[in-house]
C-alpha cells in the first residue's frame, strides 16, 4: 500500500481492515464481536507531512484507497470505545472531542441525567404502560453507567477470561497534554487497554502506531545506547528529536535507542497477552503480531524494511527464524515484497483466498504471491 493513486490516495485497503472484513466474512458476513477493529496510537504531535496529504504520516489504517482510520490517541476516549461500541469506522477527518460530551463533564453529569431532564415532561404525556416501559429503560442505562464508572466493561461473553481495567483519566489529545505528560506511561496505558480488547473478545483486530511515520517528537525520557552484536547498554546523554535521528544513518544510535524502545513496548505488550491462560495455553497461542518500521534505518530509506512476526496464528506460521528478503542472490532469491507478507498472513492464517493484495510496485513487482517460508 503506497500513496500511488489520484491524489496521492492509497493503492488499496490496509492489512488490518483487510484481515478484519475476513473475520466477518468467515463468520457468515456478521461481526463475531462488538468492534470490525480498533486503531490507536502514541503520537501526541501534530507533525510535518512532507508533502503528503496528513493521513499518510496519522494513519497505518485504511478503510478504502480514499478513507483513513485514524488512530485514537487519547487512552479514556480509546476506553470508552471499547465499552460502548465508540465511533462509527471509517471517515476522513481527525477524531475530535465531543463538546457536549465535554460539557457534561464539566458539569459531572451523565447522559442519564439529561435524558431525565426531559422524561418528567415526557411522563405527563405518556399511557401507565408507557411510562412503565420508560421506566424501565432509563433502570438499563443507569446500570450500563454503573456498570462503566465501576469496572469499566459491561458483563463479559461468559467462559471468557476477561479482565477489565479501570476507565483511564488520561484524556491526552493531539497537540493536547499536561505539563507532567509522560509517553511511557501513556503506552503503558493504551498497551493495556489493548490486551483488555483481546482479552474481553471486544475485536479480534487492533493497529497500534506507536508513533508518526514522520514523527518530530522529542525522545528525551530516554538514554542514548550503545549497540553491539550480544545487546545494548544504556549511556548518559538523552536522545533527541526522532525526525533529527532519520536524516543520519543506519548505524545511529539515536534512531536505534529509539527503534529499541518501541520494540520494548511491544515485548511488553507480548508479554501481557502471554499472561492470559487460555485452555492449556495462552491467548497468545494463537495470535500474530507483525511489528515493523515504514523505514530501513536513520536514512529515510524505505526498501528493506526491518519486520518482525510474532505469535504463529495457531501453529501456522514458523518461529524461530531470521529470513533475508532482499534482492537477487540471497537465500530467499529475487526479493519478497511487503505485500506478500500480508496476503500470507491473511490467507494462511485466516482463511483468505485472494492471489494478491495490494498493488505490486517497485523492483519486485512480478513475485506476487504466498511465502511459503514463513508457513510451519
Amino acid at each position: 500500500m503506497r500513496a500511488s493513486g489520484t491524489g496521492n490516495n492509497n493503492s488499496s485497503i490496509s492489512i488490518d481492515i483487510a484481515i478484519a472484513n475476513q473475520v466477518q466474512a468467515a463468520n457468515g458476513g456478521k461481526l463475531p464481536t462488538p468492534l470490525h477493529s480498533l486503531q490507536v496510537g502514541l503520537s501526541t504531535l501534530k507533525s510535518y507531512f512532507d508533502g503528503l496529504p496528513e493521513p499518510h504520516s496519522r494513519s497505518i489504517s485504511w478503510k478504502s484507497a480514499t478513507e483513513p482510520l485514524y488512530n485514537i490517541v487519547s487512552p479514556q476516549a480509546v476506553f470508552d470505545r471499547l465499552v460502548a461500541g465508540g465511533l462509527p469506522m471509517g471517515g476522513n477527518t481527525m477524531p475530535t472531542t465531543d463538546p457536549i460530551a465535554m460539557r457534561r463533564a464539566a458539569l459531572k453529569k451523565s447522559a442519564l441525567d439529561y435524558i431525565i431532564e426531559s422524561s418528567t415532561s415526557l411522563k405527563t404525556r405518556l399511557s401507565t404502560s408507557d411510562v412503565k416501559r420508560m421506566d424501565l429503560f432509563l433502570t438499563s442505562v443507569r446500570n450500563l453507567e454503573t456498570r462503566i464508572a465501576n469496572s469499566g466493561m459491561p458483563s463479559p461473553t461468559p467462559g471468557l477470561n476477561c479482565s477489565p481495567v479501570m476507565r483511564p483519566a488520561a484524556t491526552y489529545n493531539v497537540m493536547a497534554t499536561p505539563a507532567d505528560y509522560n509517553r511511557g506511561t501513556h503506552a503503558t496505558l493504551m498497551i493495556d487497554l489493548t490486551v483488555m480488547a483481546f482479552q474481553c473478545d471486544i475485536t479480534r483486530v487492533v493497529s497500534f502506531m506507536l508513533d508518526d511515520a514522520r514523527s518530530d517528537y522529542v525522545y528525551n525520557f530516554i538514554k542514548e545506547r550503545t549497540f553491539a552484536a550480544t545487546g545494548s547498554t544504556p549511556g548518559t546523554a538523552s536522545v533527541g528529536g526522532y525526525h533529527g535521528a532519520q536524516h543520519t544513518s543506519d548505524t545511529n544510535n539515536g534512531f536505534a535507542t529509539i527503534g529499541w524502545w518501541n520494540m520494548d513496548r511491544i515485548n511488553e505488550m507480548v508479554t501481557k497477552i502471554s499472561a492470559i491462560k487460555e485452555g492449556t495455553g495462552s491467548a497468545f497461542d494463537g495470535m500474530v503480531l507483525q511489528a515493523m518500521s515504514g523505514m530501513h534505518g536513520g536514512n529515510h530509506d524505505s526498501l528493506n524494511l526491518p519486520l518482525v512476526i510474532m505469535g504463529n496464528g495457531g501453529g501456522v506460521l514458523k518461529t524461530g527464524q531470521a529470513i533475508d528478503f532482499g534482492t537477487t542472490g540471497v537465500p530467499m532469491g529475487g526479493g519478497k515484497n511487503l505485500q506478500d507478507v500480508n496476503l500470507t498472513i491473511l490467507n494462511s492464517v485466516f482463511g483468505g483466498t485472494g492471489t494478491q493484495f495490494g498493488t505490486a510496485m517497485g523492483t519486485f513487482a512480478g513475485t506476487t504471491g504466498v511465502i511459503k517460508e514463513l508457513l510451519a
